[in-house]
């Protein structure tokens, strides 16, 4: 069953008239038609929580961003394999990282083994799993847009972020902590009163650096990020919807 087909099935009680309404009515600039490809997903967001809590201005950024492009470029870009596979990648991790968050956000018993098992691999993974892929998606995009700009080079995060930055995507990247990143992939996390505290350590400019949290800032640094992925995805897909006929 191919996923066309698997979300006209699964959405055959919703007609695609209902959730397009729906789509205009929760975004105020949502698309003309929705393809049976993109049904599934924005009924996945409009209605599952923490899916639901988009930052508004990161996807309208991300979207505005991407029609710019398409109206200066339309002839050069190409959605081609490259760059649908991390819109997919990043995709398919942020419905994993949201089973996550709803399976383990409400452990209580240990903030060590919360700090462990949930919080610091989920940061983690939606930077570099999910927002990292869409990241690229746009990216790669640019490059198609830039003949004199080797874009499609950067492939870590700190480069990709350096882009979009410069290229009117900055909304993207504000709540994005590289050095909380750098710290964690570095094994420069230190825990104390019990897991409650948390204390980052990496190096920046030669010099080592640090920042701290409580758990519960850090959770609301987790929720920061996680809703960032929602416009983005939101935002990147509504592109796609767009202008289907370019993949």
């Amino acid at each position: 069953m191919d996923f066309s087909y698997y979300a006209m099935a699964r959405y055959r009680n919703r007609s695609a008239i209902n959730i397009l309404e729906e789509t205009k009515d929760r975004m105020n600039y949502g698309p003309e038609i929705i393809h049976p490809e993109f049904v599934y997903l924005f009924y996945q967001i409009f209605h599952n929580d923490p899916c639901s809590y988009w930052d508004e201005d990161v996807c309208r950024q991300t979207l505005d961003g991407l029609e710019s492009l398409y109206n200066a470029h339309s002839s050069d870009i190409d959605l081609n394999y490259e760059i649908m596979e991390h819109f997919f990648i990043g995709y398919f991790t942020y419905t994993q990282i949201t089973t996550v968050i709803n399976d383990l956000s409400n452990i209580s018993d240990s903030q060590l083994i919360k700090n462990r098992m949930y919080r610091l691999p989920t940061y983690i993974s939606i930077l570099e799993g999910c927002l990292t892929h869409l990241f690229r998606f746009i990216v790669l995009i640019l490059d198609q847009c830039n003949a004199d700009k080797d874009f499609a080079a950067h492939k870590k995060l700190a480069g990709l972020c350096d882009i979009l930055k410069s290229n009117g995507f900055e909304k993207l990247v504000d709540k994005i902590d590289i050095d909380i990143r750098n710290a964690i992939n570095h094994g420069g996390v230190i825990m104390t009163n019990e897991g409650n505290d948390l204390l980052f350590r990496y190096t920046k400019n030669r010099n080592v650096q640090t920042k701290e949290f409580k758990s519960s800032g850090f959770d609301r640094l987790i929720d920061c990020i996680f809703d960032t992925a929602s416009a983005v995805l939101l935002g990147v897909s509504q592109f796609i919807n767009n202008h289907h006929n370019l993949i």
